[in-house]
């Protein structure tokens, strides 16, 4: 008997992103939280990966709470749907996230040694980018379009913290602030009365800015799309609600208590920004968000002032948006989505299921260290109607992203295939190109499923051939309807 090869075409989207990561902090800490923020202020898409605070203890009680502390992490994390998760912590994962256990990692994790002469980071930095920007653009300008600056945060005091999530700053172990004076003509500014008054939103790129560099960011989908985030600048808490807010998208402008009255220019011209028309009927406004440390009369008072200087309709909001499902067709406050460089589609052929195929790079300069940097890329795929084969599997099930590993890059640790929301990402290595494909399988991946619940399988039963044999006959496992309940797709 001659066997015959089956060949199959696939249309795939393939979508080049930063590797998302999450950062897991024990407790509120000042001097971790600052290395935290400066490793992303040096990653391409850094200002977009979330921080938690694992011990909770500690956090100012929110007004009106929807979850305890550690559902709204587990929440928050779900909603980002991380890669990777960085634990700066030296504790275990807490039992609610046990789903993220194989995708979490110590925080030596983020250097590594691929050629023996000196560690680097393992993931994708902005530099490639910005040296692409200087050879094409920046060099033949005679007078920059982009204005960039640097905070020199010497005599920064208590608020050093809270300036490395609204501006950024480089670990002092590397020369970032040099190659930005070099090359983009960049001037480093004082936090000072005088920095305040003249701050101009939008105006000079800072270097936290300098991590979106070729990236289109999603709106999270919130009502309100440009928000006042009114914090104590000294609060490990509220610097990190205001860094995750950021994170997902959303244009927000901090209020540090204090002294956010110097800031009165940039409020009324952020406040104008954010005042437009809808549709005919519907004009959007900016809100104040408050923090969970201060109380409600400061919100109060700030959103008198603020009105008093100009900015029309603004509201006041006394709880930090919440992430996350808030129960039966009532619409989540957020919804983050990946930020995306490219959006490629191609049709790969797959021979007895097994083919290859040509992924796009970023748009960067790859040279030196770069070359051995990762970076992320999700796959969405569309079969022609067969039902064998299937590219949506189970998301947060760490067998079912062992399964697709096996199948789709076979990659170690960090570098593990997994299923996100959307697809299946893959994290890719500098310039590689080609990527193997074995296509996964309907009745593996319904067998990867039960085994995350304990249900190991040995063989099909005389019923399990007849149940066979009638899902053949409905069309497959994913044109049956007696699995499409809500206790399955748990």
């Amino acid at each position: 008997m001659t066997n015959v090869d089956t060949t199959l075409a696939r249309h795939v989207t393939c979508k080049v992103r930063p590797a998302r990561l999450a950062f897991l902090m024990e407790k509120p800490d000042h001097a971790v939280l600052q290395e935290i923020l400066k490793i992303n202020t040096l990653l391409w898409g850094g200002a977009l990966n979330p921080i938690v605070i694992l011990d909770g203890s500690a956090c100012p009680s929110e007004q009106f709470p929807s979850t305890s502390y550690e559902e709204g992490i587990v929440q928050l994390l779900r909603e980002f749907d991380p890669d990777v998760l960085i634990n700066y912590s030296d504790t275990n994962l807490p039992t609610a996230l046990s789903m993220f256990r194989l995708r979490t990692f110590p925080r030596s994790s983020l250097h590594w040694n691929p050629w023996g002469k000196g560690e680097i980071l393992f993931f994708l930095e902005v530099w490639p980018f910005l040296t692409q920007y200087w050879r094409q653009v920046h060099q033949f300008l005679k007078q920059p379009t982009r204005e960039f600056t640097y905070l020199d945060l010497e005599e920064s005091g208590d608020l050093r913290t809270y300036l490395c999530a609204r501006f950024g700053a480089y670990p002092e172990s590397t020369d970032g602030t040099r190659f930005l004076s070099n090359y983009l003509g960049a001037t480093p500014s004082k936090y000072d009365v005088n920095f305040r008054k003249s701050f101009d939103w939008g105006q000079k790129i800072f270097p936290l800015g300098l991590t979106s560099f070729r990236l289109s960011i999603p709106d999270p989908g919130w009502v309100h799309r440009y928000n006042f985030f009114l914090l104590d600048p000294t609060s490990v808490f509220d610097i990190v609600d205001y860094w995750n807010l950021k994170a997902t998208g959303a244009r927000v402008f901090a209020l540090p208590v204090g002294h956010y009255q110097d800031f009165s220019s940039s409020i009324l011209k952020f406040g104008q920004e954010a005042t437009y028309s809808i549709n005919e009927n519907v004009v959007s406004h900016p809100c104040i968000i408050k923090a969970k440390s201060l109380s409600d009369e400061t919100l109060m008072e700030v959103g008198r002032w603020i009105a008093e200087l100009g900015v029309k309709g603004v509201s006041c909001q006394r709880w930090v948006p919440h992430f996350g499902e808030r129960g039966y067709r009532i619409a989540p406050e957020l919804v983050v989505r990946p930020p995306i460089a490219s959006d490629i589609s191609q049709t790969i052929v797959l021979t007895n299921g097994f083919g290859m195929m040509e992924g796009p790079l970023p748009d960067c300069e790859f040279a030196g260290s770069s070359r051995s940097q990762h970076w992320a890329m999700e796959l969405q795929a569309f079969s022609g109607g067969d039902n064998d084969y299937t590219w949506r599997l189970p998301w947060l099930h760490p067998q079912c992203d062992e399964y697709v590993n096996h199948m789709i890059g076979h990659g170690h640790d960090l570098t593990k295939t997994r299923v996100s929301k959307q697809g299946i990402v893959v994290i890719r290595r500098g310039e590689e190109e080609t990527l193997g494909i074995q296509e996964p399988t309907v009745k593996n991946t319904l067998k990867a499923f039960l085994k995350n619940y304990g249900f190991n399988f040995l063989q099909l039963s005389s019923p399990g051939l007849a149940l066979e044999r009638i899902l053949e006959q409905l069309g497959g496992y994913l044109a049956a309807e007696c699995f499409k309940i809500r206790g399955f797709e748990r």
